[in-house]
């Protein structure tokens, strides 16, 4: 794909001239961004994309997209967070937001199980009425809740219509990365993997599944780094139940969150710390109790520091929530770079020391 400037409407704002002028600038910059040469060339991944692609993989996306088309009057995608946004706005950039609305040869794109609204799910099954559907399920542990919520709605919404949905074809994905470890994990070719307590559960279900007894293959410790001789760990919470003020329907709201702090089994299914104080911990916290392990909560960021962390991250350019740098980091473990890891931690600190000041942050 080539791309090319029409400079006929320019000549009324810009000079022949000062374009000649800010050229050496854009040569330089063209050099600096295809030499991947400059500060952030860890993040440079796309330049490439256009050529360095899975061609395997987009093949079979080509061949499920037909058959989507050929099936279906509504595509239902039913996951949340990255697992339904870039589908959303990538349709929204080539389409339009209003591509359900648009006359056209493809199946009406509806997205579900990004919340717990009963109002939408009502409307969308209202929409699927006397319509073939086809329904993706985008889902890293299968655990989540509004997916979750949204994907029993319709299976027992095509069950209701007559449909076994598990005799019905089902097509599944290649395994990503994570399913592939974890594979590799209870078969013990992997000891050990820097995960959150996220894939506890996720990866018992591949224990049972591959006919081990999960309790004597999955564990789970705590980052080995201490402080003063104690080891902390963070909590954080999955959800943040509260009950609006202005709701008519408070005295049900307040039922259904000490349901769901004292009775659900979502922590036991999920493998995750009770949300009801002096709740029995999972058994597969027990190296933390044996360990001292201290958890402790993040405090608020006080006021007018919100986000701060982040702005320092993108500002810096190290993006510690990325995988450039932890590859970085494994290549110079590796050898494969000339780097050592105090010579990345020093370039850390002089990105982070110069985001600081640039913006103004103070100790």
């Amino acid at each position: 794909m080539t791309l090319s400037l029409n400079q006929q409407y320019l000549s009324k704002f810009i000079s022949a001239e000062e374009l000649k002028n800010i050229q050496p600038e854009i040569t330089a910059a063209d050099k600096l961004l295809t030499s991947k040469s400059g500060a952030g060339n860890d993040f440079l991944g796309w330049v490439d994309l256009p050529k360095n692609y899975d061609k395997e993989e987009f093949a079979r996306i080509k061949t499920a997209a037909k058959k989507i088309c050929d099936s279906c009057d509504v595509f239902i995608v039913i996951g949340i967070g990255g697992s339904y946004l870039g589908s959303r706005a990538v349709i929204e950039f080539l389409k339009s937001p209003r591509y359900n609305s648009l006359n056209k040869d493809t199946p009406d794109i509806y997205f579900s199980g990004c919340n717990i609204s009963a109002q939408s799910l009502n409307e969308l099954l209202s929409i699927c009425e006397g319509k073939d559907i086809c329904i993706n399920v985008i889902s890293k542990s299968g655990t989540t809740t509004e997916p979750a919520i949204a994907f029993r709605i319709f299976r027992k919404y095509l069950e209701e219509k007559g449909l076994n949905f598990f005799s019905a074809q089902v097509e599944m994905l290649p395994q990503n990365k994570i399913t592939l470890s974890s594979e590799d994990f209870v078969d013990g070719k992997i000891g050990v993997m820097n995960l959150g307590s996220w894939a506890i559960s996720q990866f018992r279900d591949v224990a049972t599944a591959s006919g081990y007894n999960p309790d004597e293959i999955v564990g789970y410790m705590p980052y080995p780094v201490s402080h003063d001789g104690k080891v902390y760990a963070e909590p954080a919470l999955d959800y943040a139940i509260g009950v609006n003020k202005y709701s008519e329907n408070k005295a049900a709201a307040i039922a259904w969150a000490l349901w769901f702090a004292n009775e659900s089994t979502y922590a036991v299914d999920n493998v995750a710390i009770p949300a009801a104080k002096g709740s029995a911990f999972p058994a597969v916290l027990d190296s933390f109790s044996e360990l001292g392990v201290v958890y402790d909560t993040q405090n608020p960021a006080q006021p007018g520091e919100e986000g701060l962390f982040d702005k320092l991250d993108s500002e810096s350019e190290v993006g510690l929530w990325q995988d450039p740098q932890k590859v970085r980091i494994i290549d110079a473990a590796m050898g494969t770079t000339k780097e050592t890891f105090d010579d990345i931690m020093e370039d850390w600190n002089r990105r982070w020391a110069k985001a600081r000041k640039d913006l103004g942050v103070t100790p």
